[in-house]
């Protein structure tokens, strides 16, 4: 052979981004099947735990309303409870099929628990630079205790999870779309699935409340997003319309013939309201804190921590969500911590009214799960990104949405 014929590259940084290039393309090729074997791998300790545990008193309440064998009397049950129907209607269904075990019992909230690691993987693969990254977000939500153990209750929480997690998953199509005819679709099937999740669980409100919240930010934040939804809106005026008045019709409709009857807080969740004449900061600090021990890996330990991790993360947040100069494309990036942030002011705000817990139990909380996982991942994506810079043309890859 003549070594002498074979053209050497100009530019000795092409040899040594070959290699990385080809594993990434291989990598996106491959990652749907990965991710359906992490999705699958956190069905593992999904059943296990699920086959051997005992079910709560809440739970055979939720089974004793499905098992009635007459409408009529199955109607007048659920009223009594303080959930939606729509979980009831699925434990009616779905239990049946699978006989009278404890997983059978428990399959209306396994399924829906572990589609939402699916689902959390295809939103992480959509936002993250990083397929690896992406992976790890759907496992860390997956193998979470905490989700775990949600997802083995036979309570409503799961159902509305996968429902709250497919809507964002639309929004954060609906805003990687030039504005062309799909993107109706995109923000159709967002209002369809938020008003599911609303069915499901009623603090599925926090989240449609947060997401237009989250819009109206990026509205008068961006002006090439201003300008753009503006124009489009009204050329399509009919998605907004239906995208915003389904969850509205459902809202309205629970509100009539369910929520009015029961009462705003219960007495074992006192202790994760407010109480007057306390602090109001103290209260804040220790019930935060209690959330995100829920989840993280690392206990917070101390209010001090806690407010130094407050001091780094939430300007960070704001900043990389609004106040960035960035492309209409990768406005999605930052929809998951912008919608954690305002779930959480939400839930603050209620708790100091009275009117929902605070830092109570993790189900309650649950709401925030997918959106935390998802921001602290996708803020390591970031981080990594940065450190890849290539130290020889000082260029980084593009950021993807």
């Amino acid at each position: 052979m003549d070594l002498g014929s074979r053209r050497m590259p100009n530019n000795p940084s092409t040899v040594l981004l070959e290699k990385p290039e080809v594993v990434t393309r291989d990598l996106d090729r491959l990652f749907p099947f990965l991710l359906l074997g992490i999705t699958l791998a956190a069905l593992v300790p999904v059943l296990v735990l699920g086959a051997s545990e005992f079910i709560s008193y809440d739970g055979y309440w939720h089974l004793f309303i499905a098992k009635q064998d007459r409408w009529k009397l199955f109607f007048s049950e659920y009223r009594k409870d303080a959930h939606p129907i729509l979980y009831h209607l699925a434990l009616r269904v779905i239990s049946p099929l699978f006989g009278c075990s404890r997983l059978a019992y428990r399959s209306a909230s396994i399924i829906p628990g572990v589609a939402s690691v699916y689902l959390v993987g295809r939103i992480a693969g959509r936002l993250c630079i990083s397929k690896v990254v992406a992976l790890l977000t759907a496992a860390a939500y997956g193998f979470s205790m905490t989700m775990i153990g949600i997802t083995i209750d036979v309570r409503s929480y799961p159902l509305a999870l996968v429902f709250v997690i497919a809507a964002l998953y639309y929004l954060v199509d609906f805003l990687a779309r030039t504005y062309d005819a799909s993107a109706n679709r995109s923000l159709i099937l967002f209002g369809t699935f938020t008003s599911l999740a609303i069915a499901s669980e009623y603090y599925a409100v926090f989240f449609l409340v947060a997401c237009l919240g989250v819009l109206a930010l990026l509205w008068a934040t961006h002006p090439v997003f201003r300008e753009r939804s503006t124009e489009w809106a009204i050329r399509n005026w009919f998605a907004p319309v239906i995208a915003l008045g389904t969850p509205s019709v459902v809202i309205a409709y629970f509100y009539r013939t369910h929520i009015k009857y029961h009462s705003i807080s219960f007495n074992h969740v006192h202790e994760f309201y407010w109480t007057p004449g306390s602090s109001r900061v103290d209260f804040i600090l220790r019930n935060l804190r209690a959330d995100l021990n829920y989840i993280l890996p690392v206990k917070i330990s101390s209010a001090t921590i806690l407010l130094g991790i407050l001091v780094v993360f939430v300007p960070l947040l704001t900043y990389f969500g609004l106040f960035r100069k960035q492309s209409h494309e990768s406005l999605a990036v930052d929809v998951p911590g912008l919608v954690l942030l305002l779930l959480l002011v939400e839930l603050i705000v209620f708790s100091l009214l009275g009117w929902y817990p605070f830092g109570g139990n993790d189900r309650h909380q649950s709401i925030l799960f997918p959106f935390l996982t998802l921001t602290a991942f996708i803020l390591l994506d970031r981080l990594i990104t940065y450190l890849r810079t290539s130290p020889i043309d000082g260029t980084r890859r593009p950021e993807e949405v």
